[in-house]
């Protein structure tokens, strides 16, 4: 009793983790879901141009900050580490005590004592002078500004999600049990036809090679053919020929096809009025 109990136990705590793991897995589908359409649908919100370089805003260094003074240079940012945005103002004093740091083109007016959020790139470093009279040397970081990246790099950062979404466990799973689309039925169907084209065109030409060779299979199956239409033009009187001789190679099926189809061919001819 207690072995099954921890049996159960295990597999119900097992289920929770895997529940939880899936959560996760759906969060980042859609994350990368949007991102493919947000790419899709305005390219150029989602790159900067910076020090001469075209970048993906998801790939700079996310700016958490509180504005310590604005320069004619730029901004002096004292950064915090958390990602916390839910921060009382009153404590903004005791969490903004990270790095300074110089920021360029942030594109919003803000003054002292404002708060920031940003995506940026780490270009160098500034000097300046404290309000003590030291030199005092910190990063320098760039927003950059919008730029339309080249066709080539936007399908490639799109290319590059896609298969980042094709390994997502939520993605997966969703993908096997959905109903196929319309184009994805359209495309299934002409690869089969196309096999299909294939294995006739090939089984044609062994049926022809046969009947080049006067083997009786060959020959009853080349008149079978000119006389259905298949995978040749219908001719009945290259189907009579095959047939007979297929009788003489010895195929005793073919008299009976050359007799119905002369029999069909009798009673399909049309009639002379008297």
């Amino acid at each position: 009793m207690k072995l099954m109990l921890a049996i159960i136990l295990f597999f119900a705590a097992f289920q929770c983790c895997f529940a939880d793991e899936l959560g996760d897995a759906e969060a980042q589908c859609n994350t990368l879901q949007k991102n493919i359409q947000d790419l899709q649908r305005n390219p150029q919100g989602f790159f900067r141009l910076i020090d001469g370089e075209t970048n993906y805003l998801d790939e700079l260094w996310e700016i958490n900050g509180k504005v310590l003074q604005v320069l004619p240079d730029g901004i002096l940012v004292t950064t915090h580490s958390s990602a916390d945005y839910s921060l009382d103002v009153s404590m903004w004093n005791s969490v903004y005590s990270g790095p300074q740091i110089l920021l360029l083109n942030y594109g919003h007016s803000v003054v002292d004592e404002d708060r920031l959020f940003c995506k940026a790139k780490k270009i160098g470093a500034y000097s300046y002078q404290s309000i003590a009279g030291a030199t005092l040397t910190i990063n320098k970081f760039d927003c950059g500004t919008e730029v339309q990246p080249s066709m080539e790099l936007l399908d490639s950062k799109i290319t590059e999600i896609k298969g980042e979404l094709s390994t997502n466990a939520f993605w997966i799973q969703m993908q096997a049990n959905r109903p196929p689309t319309p184009e994805e039925i359209a495309a299934a169907k002409a690869k089969a036809d196309a096999v299909e084209k294939i294995a006739n065109e090939r089984a044609l030409k062994y049926n022809q090679e046969q009947a080049d060779k006067g083997d009786p299979f060959g020959l009853i199956r080349m008149g079978e053919r000119y006389r259905d239409g298949d995978g040749v033009p219908k001719n009945l009187a290259k189907a009579r020929d095959y047939f007979t001789k297929a009788i003489a190679a010895g195929e005793t099926d073919a008299a009976d096809e050359l007799s119905k189809m002369n029999q069909s061919s009798s009673t399909n001819a049309p009639t002379t009025k008297q």
